[in-house]
């Protein structure tokens, strides 16, 4: 049902923690492919881990690509060899909760949009509370497709990406069950509709022609993903940053790092106030009607059990 591939296993350490953490998923229907780290220290370590992965029935593949194929050629050789319906684009160095990839093809297949992704939180970035980055929209009905371009309003969505502000949101909304959330782009953990993801060009484009910025080839083939097809981000999110890849640059944590466009450029972006309740995002600054959002659809995955515990804020008007 799924292939996971792990473009970018700089270190054999990286790669053992996401192949550790994929073993402890519940989910039982994937495989795993993967580059072969270029440093081989860990070679035995990394055969004892995939065997344990065979032995509970996920094949496991080390592609030998050479050292000098970009991020985008390393993605879509991988693409190309996938038979799966859904294609899971997993980094290095994560920690995924064991029902992660029973959730994200619950919301996919309930969904039939282009891809649905599980943004990486770091821990690290816990006691920074960036109130102004979490700001958070989510989809009350069907996902649709929408034409996000680099600059706009709807841009800024990535920062609520950054540190570990989904956490704080998951620490302050109350869990009763999975949302989706809109989105400009996701990484770390994305699950990609196969076929739909090459109708879109794979991983081989080089984004917008009307692009002003830079961007990756992930993040454009999302764009044209959200044009074609709708996608988005997956509520509370499941993956954590364990070990920091070679490549991986400071921005996933730092604000404004990798962002071409200030907060100035893309105009005023909605704060999420302190309290939100359930069913609701209560913003500053919008009108009552705009304020109050009813409550999304439920997305549950068979046969995975919800066990978290729903936090409650201290001396807020919280619901458990």
């Amino acid at each position: 049902m799924v292939e996971v591939v792990v473009p970018e296993a700089w270190t054999p350490a990286g790669l053992a923690t996401t192949l550790v953490s994929l073993a402890g998923q519940r989910y039982p229907a994937f495989n795993v492919a993967s580059v072969r780290p270029q440093s081989e220290a860990a070679s035995s370590d990394l055969a004892g881990i995939a065997a344990i992965l065979e032995a509970r029935g996920h094949r496991v593949r080390l592609a030998d690509l050479p050292a000098t194929a970009t991020l985008g050629r390393r993605r879509q050789a991988l693409l190309e060899s996938v038979a799966a319906p859904y294609l899971l684009v997993v980094d290095d160095g994560l920690f995924l909760e064991p029902d992660l990839i029973g959730r994200l093809v619950a919301a996919i297949r309930s969904t039939r949009c282009g891809f649905v992704g599980s943004a990486v939180i770091d821990l690290r970035y816990r006691g920074e509370h960036r109130v102004n980055e979490q700001a958070i929209e989510f989809w009350d009905g069907p996902v649709r497709a929408e034409d996000v371009r680099v600059g706009t309003q709807a841009w800024a969505r990535r920062r609520v990406h950054r540190g570990a502000n989904l956490e704080h949101l998951r620490e302050r909304l109350p869990r009763t069950r999975d949302r989706l959330y809109r989105i400009s782009d996701i990484r770390g953990c994305v699950l990609y509709d196969t076929a739909t993801l090459r109708a879109a060009g794979g991983f081989a484009g080089l984004g917008q022609a009307g692009d002003v910025a830079p961007l990756g080839l992930e993040a454009a083939a999302q764009l044209r993903l959200l044009a074609h097809s709708g996608g988005a981000g997956l509520f509370p999110s499941g993956a954590y940053r364990v070990t920091r890849a070679a490549s991986e640059p400071a921005s996933h944590s730092w604000p404004g790092a990798d962002d071409p466009w200030p907060s100035a450029d893309v105009g005023s972006v909605p704060v999420a106030s302190r309290w939100i309740r359930r069913g609701h995002i209560w913003r500053q600054g919008a009108s009552a009607r705009e304020a109050r959002q009813p409550r999304g659809r439920q997305i549950r995955a068979p046969g995975v059990a919800h066990h978290r515990k729903v936090m409650r804020a201290a001396g807020g008007p919280g619901e458990s």
